[in-house]
């Protein structure tokens, strides 16, 4: 099958952590993913505003923004777009302040990359 053919889902990861982003990007490349990169908040609003991403994995902390208010404004441009949270800091404020915003799935870290794969895969 040809790759136009294909179902490619482009996703935007949103992470500073660069182990942890080279591997989720080495784990999703390919098969079905296509993966763009934002290690800033401000990087990941202007590829949401350039490119068609299909979904969004979003760290909550980076380096110029808090990424629950990355996470509101990404609603308000692309309400459409399934956004999932990774996350170190597991406090139910922060899980209860995603789900008001529409968050499709909290994650904590460390992240099960089969786990978030089958995640992924569910949106398709």
């Amino acid at each position: 099958m040809k790759r136009e053919e294909r179902l490619i889902k482009q996703i935007l990861i949103v992470e500073d952590n660069q182990v942890l982003h080279k591997n989720l990007t080495k784990s999703l490349t390919g098969n079905q993913f296509e993966i763009k990169n934002a290690w800033s908040g401000k990087d990941a609003l202007a590829i949401l505003n350039a490119d068609r991403i299909q979904m969004v994995l979003l760290d909550i902390g980076l380096p110029d923004y808090n990424g629950l208010d990355l996470l509101e404004e990404i609603r308000k441009s692309h309400p459409q777009i399934p956004v999932i949270i990774m996350t170190a800091d597991s406090s139910l404020e922060n899980e209860r302040r995603a789900k008001r915003l529409g968050v499709a799935a909290f994650f904590t870290k460390p992240i099960h990359l089969k786990v978030l794969k089958e995640t992924i895969c569910a949106f398709q």
